[in-house]
Order: structure tokens, then sequence, then C-alpha cells
């Protein structure tokens, strides 16, 4: 029977050794599957050195130990009985054809693209060799169109009195042509169909009555429903496998259900043994007898063969009854549907005679209106699988181990997969309609592959005589209009701007307020507010670190104060106060250590360069190479070669959106623009091309893919330390620290081979560097205030860091900010970017206008000291001019060729120090 495990054989697996033991001991082995079309194992398997780590597979937050399990509580936002479909697609429209999430243990990733959903299924390995002797030897049974098929007019037997037993109930008078409970009616018919099968007899399920209390099929039913209803929540539970420990409430339901159809199960198949038993103590033979011949298996044992009876029995009830009563609601809300399939019973199925396998393998309309109602009513939503290798799943590195959910029900909801998702039309599943482009691999209702559903074509079948019978004899519109059926398991403050001079702002006045009235969020002790920038608090650092500045001062003001570990900050988003900072800089205007850089470099015992330093040192350092990085004169020299560089950028763009297939999009966009970057400084800094821009990826263990593969990991990490509550990694190795010293161990010595290169190359005779005009190195050496270390280490520093940390000061002096004194030694932050979503600065601030910035444009009014993208004063982003050389000619260039379009969701920004794009999904089209 469909259903939520991948085979009978995996559910057996829930039980110890013994034939019937009283409880089942674990349920962890939950895995489904779900199949269709080729593509080759290799390409999805191969490690790709340019694959972005699991850790940022992008997804929603949870709180320790539980995850995200709240969101499923009864009281959460995805109710798990009733919202359950709804977490997948609205998870899936926040991050994508790809997320991670965690459930208590559970450690999920969730994938909603048909060609890594055949990815996953195309290379599973071979599974366990005691899985797959069971799974062979039974097979033949359960899986052959020619076995099942003999069983075809003993279940439409039963399926017939199921029709009369509607038939006498929407007779009577009052009933209005509805079937009181007819959800249970539906169970009783599953239970007595399968029990042909497996027992070879009828248990007297489908009669006008309600089952007597404590009856063998009362039992049966009531046992599998209420074992659904707790498994589902075991399985989900927020808490981990706390039953696991402890006897819960939901694990005693649980096992007390299991216990009660698993009984009265081992009780019927004991009993058709008994019966079956010839003189001889052998069962006799019958071409129908499903027990007899799974007992005759010589690679299974008696227990074994009596476990996969009793599972297919269970199984059988909710899931394929649950089924028949979703067909059955979107054929009573179709009616044209319904009446097509009316037509082809009536072509096909033989007046008054039974129903065989030949004559249901030539109903094509009635699998389409199987698979369309599967679509829109799966009775499973997603397909289960542990990987048993690592692999590139969505452009990510997902490890060996990870459970995938493959979500089938949220593809079906995709324009992209399914034209008109919304509309239930069958036709779309036959092979000869125009309409038919359903794509590979997008409902898999049965799984796929070696651990495909096991009961798949008994439950076919029998869903496919269900509906037959029903529309043969109840044609018209009332019976049809039931609904309801369930599956527990699956479905189941203002701010103003004015004047001041700078001097106005030193003065301690006597009426400001104490700096320990200055407003601001409260913390813990010790760590302050840390817990809210943990991927679990309200402000993830990497997805929500800007909402916390704005939402901040939407709070408690165009001021406050916020304490995070043991550094305290104050937040200002008045450019009056801005300006009141910046022109009170003394003469080494001094910037918060960058602990994280510092410790390193001290370890390793390198120059601490202009990114550490602060006070005369740094003077010394930034005067000297000033010159070379700030002058437009000197920045302009390169700009030919930039240009150059640019071009072949275009270059790249035009052939890979000329494929076929493209779209106009250019697949991992994103890396090729860091190539470009790498590439573009590289012809500043080395005076050479590192070839990054080739149509393919970059070589594995290649000069750039290392700089690159480097400069992200330390990001990444980067951003992790600079918060970090407790800057535990200066005391010991955490897992952090040692991802951001090997990122930074990575870049640097490939950033110093390539200086050390570009050093032996431009030597003359003498052992004097050669000179040019734009010979970056041999100018920065040619300074007699630092020494060749320094400069090689701002060459280094220069090849990866942008501007960070800019917008951030310590104050040397006491200052009175909005009100309040705030003293010496005080970090600031400077909110730019709270300033620029506030109407009273930038009108209509949501709107990207850049008329706003043209001086003699109607529309502009910047006020000063609201938008300071690389800083402002002597600590001015020393590649400031670089940076704007190369952003424009890259402007210039792609617009010159293209016209830039996007394509699905809105760019988000993620934090890692710096703010980075979270997608690349642009659209090319080359101007004509």
């Amino acid at each position: 029977m469909q259903t939520l495990f991948s085979d009978w054989t995996g559910f057996s697996a829930f039980w110890t050794g013994q034939i019937f033991p009283k409880t089942p001991h674990t349920i962890d082995d939950f895995d489904s599957g779900l199949g269709s079309q080729s593509t080759r194992a290799e390409e999805s398997v191969a490690y790709d050195t340019a694959a972005r780590p699991f850790e940022e597979i992008p997804g929603p937050k949870g709180l320790p130990l539980i995850g995200t399990g709240l969101d499923y509580a009864p009281f959460g936002r995805f109710p798990l009985k009733t919202h359950l479909r709804e977490s997948f697609r609205e998870r899936t429209k926040a991050y994508g054809s790809i997320y991670r999430e965690k459930l208590g243990p559970l450690d999920l990733v969730v994938i909603s693209d048909p060609k890594e959903i055949e990815k996953v299924f195309r290379n599973e390995g071979r599974n366990g060799p005691e899985w797959q002797r069971v799974r062979s030897s039974v097979q033949k049974d359960l899986m052959r169109p020619k076995t099942v098929g003999a069983y075809a007019s003993l279940q439409d037997d039963v399926t017939r009195d199921l029709v009369d037993v509607i038939r006498a109930l929407i007779g009577k008078e009052g009933s209005g042509g509805q079937v009181q409970n007819f959800t249970n009616f539906v169970y009783r018919w599953a239970l007595e169909a399968i029990s042909v099968v497996v027992l070879d007899k009828r248990l007297g399920c489908l009669t006008l009555d309600d089952l007597e209390p404590g009856s063998d099929a009362k039992l049966m039913i009531d046992g599998v429903n209420d074992f659904f209803n707790a498994a589902v929540k075991l399985e989900l539970s927020g808490a981990g496998r706390l039953y696991k420990y402890i006897s819960t409430p939901t694990w005693r339901k649980f096992a007390n259900a299991i216990d009660q159809w698993h009984g009265v199960a081992a009780k019927l198949l004991k009993e058709k043994l008994t019966k079956s038993a010839a003189e001889d103590g052998k069962p006799a033979e019958s071409d129908t007898d499903f027990l007899q011949s799974l007992l005759s298996r010589n690679d299974v044992t008696f227990e074994e063969a009596m476990l996969m009876a009793v599972d297919l029995m269970a199984a059988g009830i909710d899931t394929t009854g649950n089924t028949l009563m979703f067909n059955l609601f979107c054929l009573a809300k179709n009616p044209e549907a319904q009446e097509k399939l009316y037509r082809e019973i009536q072509e096909v199925v033989p007046a008054g005679q039974p129903i065989d396998d030949k004559v249901l393998n030539r109903m094509h309309y009635l699998r389409a209106v199987v698979k369309e109602t599967f679509r829109l009513c799966p009775t499973v939503g997603n397909n289960i699988r542990t990987l048993d290798r690592d692999m590139v799943l969505s452009g990510y590195v997902v490890p060996a181990k990870t459970k995938i959910f493959m979500a089938h029900d949220v593809i079906s909801s995709l324009p992209e997969y399914y034209p008109e998702p919304e509309v239930y039309k069958p036709e779309r599943w036959l092979r000869d309609d125009e309409s038919s482009s359903v794509q590979p691999f997008t409902l898999l209702p049965f799984g796929y592959g070696p651990r495909m559903c096991i009961g798949r074509r008994f439950a076919e079948q029998e869903l496919h005589l269900g509906l037959i019978r029903l529309a043969v004899r109840h044609q018209g519109q009332s019976l049809l209009r039931v609904c309801g059926a369930r599956s527990l398991a699956a479905l189941k403050p203002t701010y103003r701007l004015q004047s001041t001079r700078a001097e106005e702002s030193v003065a301690d006045g006597t009426a400001a307020r104490p700096f320990e009235e200055i407003p601001g969020p409260k913390g813990l002790p010790l760590i302050g507010t840390a817990l809210d920038y943990t991927p679990f608090g309200r402000f993830p650092l990497k997805t929500n670190f800007r909402e916390s500045f704005r939402e901040r001062t939407r709070t408690y003001g165009s001021i406050y104060r916020e304490k995070i570990g043991p550094r305290e900050l104050v937040v200002i988003s008045d450019p009056k106060d801005i300006q009141k900072v910046y022109r009170n800089e003394g003469r080494y205007p001094e910037r918060p250590q960058v602990d994280s850089i510092k410790t390193y470099r001290e370890m390793k015992k390198l120059p601490a360069g202009i990114v550490v330093l602060n006070g005369p040192e740094w003077q010394r350092v930034r005067s000297s190479v000033q010159k070379d990085l700030m002058r437009p004169k000197t920045v302009g020299a390169y700009a030919s070669l930039q240009d150059d560089v640019t071009r072949d950028l275009v270059d790249v763009i035009r052939a890979l959106i000329g494929k076929e297939g493209s779209g106009g999009q250019v697949h991992n966009f994103i890396n090729y623009v860091y190539r470009w970057t790498l590439e573009s400084i590289g012809v500043v800094v080395l005076d050479k091309r590192l070839g990054c821009l080739t149509l393919g990826d970059l070589e594995p263990g290649s000069d750039a893919q290392l700089m690159i593969g480097g400069v992200n990991d330390f990001f990444n990490a980067f951003s992790k330390l600079e918060m970090s509550a407790t800057g535990l990694y200066k005391y010991i190795s955490t897992p952090t620290w040692r991802k951001f010293q090997k990122a930074i161990d990575q870049w640097h010595t490939v950033a110093a081979k390539l200086l050390k290169e570009k050093l032996t190359q431009s030597t003359i005779e003498d052992g004097k560097p050669a000179e040019s005009d734009t010979d970056f190195l041999q100018s920065l050496l040619s300074r007699n205030d630092v020494t060749f270390e320094e400069a090689m280490e701002m060459a280094l520093d220069l090849l990866v860091y942008p501007t960070f940390l800019n917008n951030v000061r310590t104050l040397d002096r006491d200052i009175v900010l909005s009100g309040y004194v705030v003293p010496g030694k005080t970090i600031i932050i400077i909110g730019n970017d709270i300033i620029s979503s506030l109407s009273e600065y930038y009108p209509e601030p949501e709107v990207y206008k850049p008329e706003r910035w043209l001086r003699d444009d109607e529309f502009s009014s910047v006020q000063p000291f609201t938008l300071l993208p690389f800083g402002y004063g002597p600590r001015m982003c020393i590649g400031r001019r670089f940076a704007e050389q190369e952003l424009h000619l890259g402007l210039i260039r792609i617009v010159q060729n293209f016209h830039v379009g996007w394509a699905g969701e809105d760019m988000k920004q993620e934090n890692r120090m710096v703010f980075a794009p979270d997608r690349d999904t642009f659209v090319f089209s080359e101007r004509t």
C-alpha cells in the first residue's frame, strides 16, 4: 500500500527478533521514497570545489535542542495536524529550492528541484544486506504485475460490496445522498480488500451496521489510526527522542496502538495457517495464497514472513483509504473530469462482469485521474532518504548521513513545473495530449528505485477498482460530494537633521544626561544581548543583522546603547551626531580592534597592517601608502588594464547566455563576479593576469580557486568570531577559529607565492626592481618609511579586505551625542543604513531613485553625512578609489552590452561583516 514508509521491510525493522514482541524499540527508520527519467550518477557525486559549504544552506533558525519544533506545535505557525504542508511551501518561498531545518535532533535538508531529486535517487548505493535479502525475497509476490493481477477479481468482489453498502445507506430516508462516517466505511473496505490477499478470507467488515466493539476489524482499524496519530508526533517531536528514555503519554499510545493491531493480525494469520495446513502439516497449494507463497521462501525466516504479512495488512488501511477519498473529492469538485472517467469506464469495463488486470491496464484516463489527485492531494507529501555519501545539491555540499526531504508537494504547486497548478487537469498526464508536459521526478507518490513502496501495485489495483465501481454504479453527484478525508501521517519615534558647529559637540554641557540613561535593550550578565544574534535568536547574524539596527532605532530612538559580550556599543543614526563624531576625531582616529585578525597576525608573527593598527603606527603606514591608493591620477593609470579584465567578463557572460537552454542566466554568476574582482585587483597588485575568467569552473587547487574559496571561508568565520560574546577563540582553538585560521592560511599562502613570483620576475640583473608606471608593488617597496614585510602585508590586504568596519569608531574623548554624555573609549556604530530607510532624509526611501543624487535635479536634497559607504576623514577606506573604478568599469561594460533583468525572488543581503548577495538570478539579453 502507498505509505509513509519506503517499503514494508523498513517498517518491519521497528520490531525486535521476536515474531510479535510487546512493543517496538524505536521509530527512527521512517524513510520514504517516491519515480522517473535518467541522469548520469557520476555528475551528482563529484565533489564540486566551487560548491558552498553545508553550513551556508539557508533555512529557518530555531532554538537550542528543539530547533523549530515549536512551529509545529498546536499553537505554532504550522500546527502538525492541519498546516504541515504549508510549512514546506512557505519555507521554500522564503529560502528557495533547498533549505535546512533542525527539528529536535533531526537535521533535515528539504529540496524541491526535480533535477536534485533525481540526483539523490540515481546515486543511492546498495542498501544493507539484511534489507536486500528480505526485499528481494518478497518482491516477487508484491511487485510483479502478474502476481498482483491474480487478486484483481477477489478485490473487485470486495469493492462491489462497498458499492452495495453505499447504495443502501444513501437510499435511507433523509440521507440526502450522504453516508454518515464515510471515512470509516472506506477504511473497512481497505482492510477487507487486503485481507483477501494476505489471509485468503473475508473479515466481514462491509456491513450496514457499525463494527462490533472488540471485533477484529474494529481493533485493527482503530489501532492503525491511533498508530499514525502517535507516530507523527513522535517523529517530529521538538524534544528529541525523549520517549527512548522515559515512557511519555504519546509513546504509550503508540505502543498500545501497535500492540492492538499487531495482536489481531497475528491471531488471524495463525488461524489462516491452521486452517490451510494439509493433513501432512504442509500448506495446501493455491494460485492466490499470499501467505503460503511468503512462507515457501528459503531466504526468509518464518518470523520474517509473518511479520511482512502483518505489516502489509496494517499499512493498507489508512493510506489506501485516504487516497480513495482524495480521488473522490477531486472528482466531485470537477464534474467534467468525472464524466470523462465515466465515459472511459463505459467503453472499457464489460457490463456486469468482474474486472481483471487486463481491463485495468486499458484504463488510461483513470491512471491520469489518480496521478493528478496525487499531485493536488498527496497522501504522503515528501520522500525521505539518508545520504550514503557526500553530494552536491543546488550548489551546496551536503554530507553523508544527512536526511533529505524531497518535497514533491511543493513542486506540485509551482507553475514552472505544472502550468496552472491550482487547476485539476488529469489530461496533463496523458502522453498523447497536447497539454502533457510533466517533467521527470516531479511526482513520485510511491517512491523510486530499490526502495520504491513495495506495496505499490496492490495499492494501485485497489484504488483503480474502487474508483471504477463507484463511478459505474453512482455516476451522479451525490456520493462524490463526500469529502473531509484526513491523512494524519503527512497531510494530516521621529528624527530631524539640523546644522551644528563641530565645536559645540565637544562641550560637556551641564544639561546633558548621563551615559547610563541612554536607552537600549537589556541583556544577560556577561553576554549581554549576544543571544539575539545567534542562529536561533531574533536577529541571526547572517540574515537579519541589518534589521536589528532598524528595529532597535524604531524602539529606542536615534541613539541607543547595547552590550554584546564584553563590548559596550552606542549606535547613532542622527546625521548631526555622525558629523560630530567625525569632525572631532583627533590626529589618530581610532576604531575598535579587529581582534580575530590581530590574534592571527600575532600568532603568525606578521606585521599588524592598517586593518589592525591604531595610533602613530597606523599614521606612519597609512601616510606612506596613501599616495599609491588614494590619488586619482595614480589609480586612473590602471583603468585600461582593469577595463580589459571587465571586457573579458562581458565575453564570458555572452558565451554562457548563448548556450542552449540558459534562458539568459549565468549559472553561479556570483562566482564569476568574484573571479572578475580578483582578476581586476590582480592586475594592480601583481601586474599580471591570473586567468580567472574562463568559461569553465576554476581548476580545483588553482591559485584563483584557492584565493576565492579561502576569502569566502574567511568572511563566514570572521563575522562569527567578531560577534562572539566571549572571545573564547583567543584562549582555546574553537572550530570557528580553526576554520578562520585555515582560510587565511589558504589565501595568504597563495597571495604570498604570487607576490614573490612577481618580485622575481620584475627584478633586473643587479637585483633592483624594474621601473613601471603601473607597478603597484614596486611603488610600495620603494617607500623608506615602511618595511619590506609591511609593504607585502599591505599588498596582501588589498587583495582581500574590502570596506568593512569603516563606520565604527572608538571615541578618543568625551562627547555629547543626542543630549547624552558619551565617555571616551566608547565604541560608536554609525548607522547610515538606518538613515537610508527613513523618509525624513530620503523621500520614498523604498524607491530606487538615482536622480536624488544629481545636484541639478529637482529630486536632489540629500543631506550631508547620511550616506558614507567608504567612511569619512583620515580613516576613510584606503582602497576606495580602486573599488569605485572597478565598480564603474563593471557597470559600464555590462549595461553597454546587455539588458539586465531579474528572475525569481528578490535578492537579500547576508551579513559577513560586509554584506553579500544571497542569490544571483540575473537575466542577461544582448543589446541590439
